[in-house]
């Protein structure tokens, strides 16, 4: 019998999973069960040798791109925009992820911004390019502390952070950690007066419905839990916060990463679609029936990943 790490729930109806890892192919396989009380999906014990299934996972390397005069003019023309009801106009035209968090989330340019699992810090980037100024990023399997004008990225764990933030972003990374509980807590009391936490993460839904073991975003063993929408909700109530704000952006990726999946290809094998789309098993009539499924899925609140804004319980 299991024990979800969520919501404590022990009960022998739990659908146990044993999922390959396959998106560097090499086949291990790792055992998942789905809790029957909050719906997580988490798996069961911590992988042992976790660093070999990381291996150019991640890139320090980030090549800096300057922003042109007439470009830096156009960006700073749409942040001010940003703050008026015609902005929904031009986001249906062209969908820009900062300006719509910058939004939800009500910062300024001036907000203390954290992301958590930073990485190269690419989203930190897209944040200084808009004009933001005050930007920290960690991620504790970062080779070194990198320094770049009004960004900090430090090799370090949240646990390891204090201060107070604005905005604290888990960015495809909340779903790595495995201390669930003391991550959150830790978040909280990193937050300013009215500050928000973002987690954008993959959820149990319609594609693992519907793939089961082979859904790619389970993405064994990197994955410690997928979240359902309950236990996510849960988790939050359970450290006095709360979900205010959410919205579902998942992609074609869905589909293309989980049939490969369940034809035994792996993610960045030579005849994978991110590799080689030509040399792939779909046709540019596949790609775009299922880019068209994941933007109806994500209209439906069915799509396989999902961002959450949490903010403390009883803050405007």
């Amino acid at each position: 019998m299991n024990k979800c790490r969520i919501c404590f729930n022990e009960n022998e109806l739990d659908k146990n999973y044993s999922i390959r890892e396959m998106m560097q192919g090499k086949g291990d396989v790792f055992n998942y069960f789905l809790c029957s009380e909050c719906g997580c999906l988490q798996i069961i014990d911590f992988p042992e040798n976790l660093n070999l299934y990381y291996l150019d996972y991640y890139t320090n390397e980030r090549t800096q791109n300057e922003l042109s005069v007439l470009k830096k003019i156009l960006w700073d023309l749409r942040y001010f925009v940003s703050n008026y009801k015609i902005y929904s106009l031009i986001e249906k035209i062209h969908y820009n992820s900062v300006l719509n968090w910058k939004r939800i989330a009500r910062i300024n340019k001036e907000s203390k911004i954290l992301d958590v699992g930073c990485g190269s810090g690419d989203i930190l980037f897209e944040f200084r390019n808009h004009g933001f100024c005050n930007l920290t990023g960690i991620d504790p399997n970062l080779d070194e502390n990198i320094k770049n004008d009004v960004i900090d990225l430090f090799r370090k764990s949240i646990f390891e952070v204090e201060g107070d933030f604005n905005f604290i972003m888990f960015n495809h990374s909340f779903e790595h950690i495995w201390e669930q509980h003391d991550t959150l807590e830790k978040t909280k009391n990193l937050l300013s007066k009215n500050g928000v936490i973002l987690l954008r993460l993959p959820v149990i839904n319609t594609a693992f419905y519907t793939y089961r073991e082979n859904w790619v975003q389970i993405d064994a063993p990197r994955h410690f839990y997928i979240h359902s929408l309950e236990s996510i909700n849960l988790l939050c109530v359970q450290h006095g916060l709360q979900v205010f704000h959410k919205y579902f952006d998942s992609s074609e990726f869905q589909f293309i990463g989980s049939e490969q999946y369940k034809k035994g290809i792996a993610l960045h094998a030579d005849n994978s679609y991110l590799e080689n789309p030509k040399n792939s098993i779909f046709t540019r009539k596949d790609i775009r029936k299922y880019k068209k499924q994941a933007r109806q899925f994500n209209k439906e609140e069915k799509g396989d990943q999902v961002v959450l804004f949490i903010k403390r319980i009883g803050e405007n």
